[in-house]
Formats: C-alpha cells, sequence, structure tokens
C-alpha cells in the first residue's frame, strides 16, 4: 500500500470553447468520471475537484477540455502532458548531472510556464545524499527555462 500523498496538478482555466472546435466532456453524476492506476490526478484549476484520477506517467492526453462538475469552469490539459515534461526533466538530469532516478514531488502549470520539483539522489565519494531541484519548463516547448539544485518551489 502507498501513502505517498498523490500529486495532484491544476490545469488551465479557459473561457467556455466555440461550438464544434474542441472536444470538451462534461462531466455529470459520480466523479471523477476517469480513473487510472497512476499516481497523479489532474485537478480543476478553480475550485480543485478532481477531474481525471490516476493518470500514468505514460499517458497523453491532448486537445480535450474538461468542464467541472463542481464550479462549472472550463479546463485545458496542457499543451506538454506530464509524462512529456517529466521525459525532458529525465534527459537533463542524465545529462547534466548522470542522475536517472528521480521523483517528481510538485508540479504546477502557470501560464504557459510548468514548475516542478524533484527529489533525487546524488553520489558524493560512494554516499548517497537526498537533494531536490526546482525546474521551470516552457509547456509549449520543453525548454528548459530554470534548474536550481537544492532548491523547490512553495506552494
Amino acid at each position: 500500500m502507498n501513502l505517498m500523498p498523490r500529486l495532484r496538478i491544476p490545469l488551465r482555466i479557459i473561457p467556455a470553447p466555440q461550438p464544434d472546435t474542441r472536444v470538451v466532456f462534461e462531466i455529470r453524476g459520480l466523479f471523477p468520471a476517469l480513473k487510472g492506476q497512476g499516481e497523479t490526478d489532474l485537478i480543476c484549476g478553480e475550485c480543485g475537484q478532481v477531474l481525471i484520477e490516476g493518470v500514468g506517467s505514460d499517458a497523453v492526453i491532448k486537445n480535450v477540455v474538461l468542464k467541472c462538475p463542481n464550479c462549472g469552469k472550463y479546463n485545458e490539459i496542457p499543451i506538454l502532458s506530464f509524462a512529456e515534461i517529466k521525459k525532458k526533466i529525465a534527459f537533463h538530469l542524465k545529462t547534466a548531472l548522470v542522475v536517472e532516478d528521480f521523483k517528481i514531488t510538485y508540479a504546477k502549470l502557470v501560464g504557459d510556464i510548468w514548475n516542478v520539483n524533484i527529489e533525487y539522489y546524488e553520489k558524493i565519494s560512494g554516499v548517497d545524499f537526498p537533494k531536490s531541484a526546482l525546474f521551470t519548463l516552457d509547456a509549449i516547448t520543453g525548454e528548459v527555462k530554470e534548474f536550481k539544485r537544492d532548491y523547490t518551489w512553495r506552494f
């Protein structure tokens, strides 16, 4: 049994899409309507209602709008999925620090920017030391805008 808190990612609030321009899921009744086996929940960017529960790290969900059953706001899934952002971070860590194992502890989309905290271990003189870092990534291109070791975003 995993007692770690689930990662909760707020989605971006958008105006109601024009008819026939986007796929819009209007969740009614029991929610979250979509459930998976992963450790990440996608939540309404306005009220925090869980809209999709258990998104896996390899999931790719694009060009979908979710209408929150709680507050009625329209939520857009980020341009680059959480899985794609995780791959960008993995590539950066492997290239810059030769780190392959890490855990994302916080992720939030702010406009077109992902703010992400990670935890990893760094081997120094044969001893693994726990480390943390923050990333700022462009949600459209995946470009790393900022990387700071031993820092984390506050939420």
